[in-house]
């Protein structure tokens, strides 16, 4: 389990792109230097755990989601892997399970319209300069001027 726990462990300058009760939305990159989003999925009282997906993006994909191109429901779908994770409540990893986009219930989905909240992470200026193919478009402004107007993150239903 120690190799899958590299690959979802965020190192501690990541950024909190929403946070309530527990983290619910994070933004960071991994021991080997892969980019995650890792997001919330539910609490279980009784054991003292929360579940979490960490989603690894490839640096394209993650900055379509930051510029609000796409919505969260996308990066999952064109993810590089999924990752179940279980972790303490002091944020301590206790299980990894890598699993399928399509082994998914609709019930674990973020919305289509959980597009990037607001808030800009520090990481977004480097991917921007890094990475040119993404152009802003009227479409991109339109979707970018929606998703600045809420502060959505991922809902799941």
């Amino acid at each position: 389990m120690n190799k899958m726990i590299d690959k979802v462990n965020l190192l501690p300058n990541y950024d909190v792109l929403h946070d309530s009760e527990w983290l619910m939305l994070i933004l960071g990159k991994n021991v080997l230097d892969d980019y995650l989003i890792a997001s919330f999925l539910e609490e279980d009282e009784e054991l003292g755990q929360l579940k979490y997906f960490h989603v690894l993006a490839d640096e394209a994909i993650l900055l379509a989601f930051l510029k609000g191109d796409i919505p969260y429901l996308d990066v999952m779908k064109k993810a590089n892997a999924i990752f179940l994770v279980t972790k303490s409540y002091n944020y301590t990893v206790l299980n990894v399970e890598k699993i399928a986009f399509a082994d998914l219930f609709k019930d674990m989905l973020p919305l289509k319209s959980s597009f990037f909240p607001k808030t800009i992470p520090s990481v977004f200026l480097d991917l921007e300069k890094r990475i040119s193919v993404h152009k802003t478009t009227a479409e991109h402004a339109k979707k970018r001027l929606i998703s600045e107007g809420s502060k959505q993150v991922p809902v799941f239903h």
